[in-house]
C-alpha cells in the first residue's frame, strides 16, 4: 500500500478524528489551524494551534489521505474520533497537547451510524484553541454516510475517487457481529493514526496526493508522546474504549454519550488507563449505563457526569446550525442552551485531561465539572439501573435482551 497522503482544501475546523499533537504554547484559546489527511486507512483532519501572536490561523485546516487498496471491508465517513498528543514544548500541556480522539455518531436512518468526522468542529476548534494539535478520523468501516479514497496513483492523477457508503443490515442479519467488526476496525485505524502522526513527529516524508502548500515538516518534534488522549462521541465513545483496551499509547480516553451495543464484554476488564463518561441526560437508558458501570472495576480510575436537559446531539455541531423549532423538532437541542452544554462538555474534558497526562496548564480549575459541582449537571447518571434486566440498544433504537 502506497504512503502517499492526500490532503483536501483547507478550513477552518472536529470529531471525530485522529491522533494529533499540541504544538508550542499559545494563549489559551489562542489562533487554530489545520489539515485534512486521507487514505485507504483512515483519513485524518488534523487541527492545530496557529502560530504564536499571530491572531489568525496559518492554516485553518490540512487533511492528509493516502492512495491504496479498497480495505477489506466498505467504511465509509465514520463517526467522530479524534486523537491528541503530546506538546511541542513537551511539558506544558493542554487538551491537544493529550492526544485524543472524538468520534461523533449522530444518526440518520440508523440511529447510532451515518455520521462524518466533520460535524465536530466546536469540540476540535476549542482544545486546539487551548494549545492541542487535534486529528479527526474518517473510519472506512461503512458507519457513516459516506467516503472516498483513491486505489493507486493513477486514480489520483485523473482524480478517480472511489466511494463507500453506508452499510446497512441486510434482511435477517444480526447487528452485535456486524458492529463489533467495525468497532474492532476503528480501533485499529485510531492506532494508525496515531502511528502516522507520530510518523510526521519523526520527520519522516509524507507526500499528500492533493495540491497543498501546508508543509508537514512543520509539525516535526511538537508531540509529547507521554500525552496521547482519545476522545469519541456516541460510536466513537465505544470506539475510545475499545483503543483503550489494545493501545497502551493512549494514556487516558473520554467518551462521550457512548453507544456501547458494539463493546463485547471481553474487553470491559482489559482498560488500564483512566476513562471519563459525559452523558447526555435524554439519551442514555439502563441497558446503556449498564454497560459503562462494567468499566468501573477496583484500582481504576473512572468517571460519569451527565449534562442536565441535554440529548445525543448536543456535542455535534448541527445543534448550533438550527432554530430552535427545528432543533426541537428533530431533537438536535435539549433544554439546556447549546453553548452552555458544550463548554461544561470541554471544560470538563480540558481538567480530566489535565490531570491524566500531567499538563501544566490552569485546567485544574474545572476540576469540580468532573465531579459533577455545577447546577447544570449531575454526579454519575439519571438513570435507575436497580433491577432492571441488562438489554443491548441497537442502531434502530431498540432495545434487545443481553445474551452475553
Amino acid at each position: 500500500r502506497d504512503k502517499l497522503i492526500r490532503g483536501s482544501s483547507l478550513r477552518t475546523p472536529s470529531p471525530a478524528g485522529v491522533p494529533c499533537a499540541r504544538s508550542s504554547p499559545v494563549p489559551a484559546p489562542g489562533s487554530v489551524g489545520g489539515r485534512r489527511s486521507h487514505s485507504s486507512s483512515p483519513s485524518l483532519l488534523l487541527r492545530r494551534p496557529g502560530r504564536p501572536g499571530s491572531g489568525l490561523p496559518d492554516r485553518p485546516e490540512l487533511n492528509v489521505r493516502k492512495t491504496g487498496a479498497q480495505p477489506p471491508a466498505p467504511a465509509p465517513r465514520g463517526q467522530g474520533d479524534a486523537v491528541t498528543a503530546g506538546d511541542r514544548a513537551r511539558g506544558a500541556g493542554s487538551e491537544q497537547a493529550a492526544g485524543g480522539i472524538v468520534k461523533p455518531c449522530p444518526g440518520s436512518r440508523e440511529q447510532f451510524t451515518a455520521a462524518s468526522g466533520t460535524i465536530y468542529s466546536a469540540i476540535g476548534i476549542d482544545l486546539a484553541s487551548h494549545g492541542f494539535i487535534v486529528a479527526a478520523v474518517e473510519h472506512r468501516d461503512g458507519s457513516a454516510s459516506s467516503t472516498y479514497y483513491f486505489k493507486d496513483q493513477s486514480a489520483v492523477e485523473i482524480g478517480n475517487k472511489s466511494w463507500l457508503y453506508l452499510r446497512t443490515l441486510k434482511r435477517g442479519e444480526e447487528e452485535f457481529p456486524l458492529r463489533n467488526e467495525q468497532l474492532r476496525q476503528r480501533a485499529k485505524e485510531c492506532s494508525q493514526a496515531l502511528s502516522l502522526i507520530l510518523d510526521i513527529d519523526h520527520g519522516r516524508p509524507v507526500m499528500n496526493v492533493l495540491d497543498l502548500e501546508f508543509d508537514v515538516e512543520q509539525l516535526k518534534d511538537s508531540i509529547d508522546r507521554d500525552k496521547i488522549a482519545i476522545i469519541g462521541h456516541s460510536f466513537g465513545g465505544a470506539t475510545v474504549i475499545q483503543t483503550l483496551s489494545e493501545d497502551q499509547r493512549f494514556r487516558c480516553g473520554i467518551a462521550l454519550d457512548a453507544w456501547m451495543f458494539p463493546v463485547g464484554d471481553e474487553v470491559y476488564s482489559r482498560i488500564p488507563q483512566p476513562l471519563f463518561f459525559i452523558n447526555s441526560e435524554r439519551f442514555q437508558y439502563p441497558s446503556n449505563i449498564i454497560r459503562m458501570k462494567k468499566c468501573f472495576l477496583p484500582d481504576r480510575e473512572r468517571k460519569m457526569i451527565t449534562i442536565r436537559g441535554s440529548v445525543h446531539q448536543n456535542f455535534v455541531d448541527f445543534t448550533f446550525a438550527t432554530s430552535k423549532i427545528i432543533g426541537y423538532l428533530f431533537t438536535l437541542k435539549g433544554d439546556i442552551d447549546s453553548n452552555v452544554a458544550i463548554s461544561l462538555s470541554n471544560k470538563a474534558s480540558l481538567a480530566f485531561l489535565q490531570k491524566h497526562l500531567g499538563l501544566q496548564k490552569d485546567f485544574d480549575q474545572w476540576d469540580s465539572l468532573v465531579e459533577g459541582e455545577d447546577h447544570n449537571l449531575i454526579p454519575g447518571t439519571n438513570i435507575n439501573t436497580t433491577n432492571h434486566q441488562a438489554t443491548l440498544q441497537n442502531s434502530t433504537g431498540i432495545e434487545r435482551p443481553n445474551l452475553d
